[in-house]
């Protein structure tokens, strides 16, 4: 199993990130929304960030340049990067998808239907 190089710096920053977003709760709704935007992007981040990581372990190594340390260092940070371009730029829209998951509460969770309706036989009789 592979660990990461930059581990504690990564984890370090998230960890930090997140202690910003769970600061106490402001009683003004624009406050409340924009740090909910920001937790949904953050979510999406990491979201990505995992993916480039899968994606990255499914191509095959170069026998030219192999496998290195700096190598390892300058893709993670190249992820980091392309996660940070993504995400600025309107990321892949999973974050606007929970904020208005969110901003409908949980009752209205479970009533909205995701995806075609079931085909219905033929009539009886």
């Amino acid at each position: 199993m592979k660990t990461s190089i930059l581990p504690s710096f990564v984890d370090a920053n998230a960890q930090a990130r997140m202690q910003v977003l769970r600061g106490a709760k402001s009683r003004d709704p624009e406050v409340e929304k924009a740090r909910l935007h920001e937790a949904a992007k953050e979510f999406e981040g990491l979201l990505l960030e995992q993916m480039l990581k899968s994606m990255r372990k499914n191509v095959p190594e170069s026998p030219i340049f192999g496998r290195n340390n700096g190598k390892e260092i300058f893709s993670e940070m190249l992820d980091g990067e392309f996660v940070k371009r993504i995400t600025d730029r309107g990321g892949i829209g999973l974050a606007d998808i929970l904020v208005r998951s969110f901003e409908m509460g949980p009752r209205s969770a479970g009533v909205q239907k995701i995806g075609p309706e079931p085909v219905k036989g033929p009539p009886e009789g």
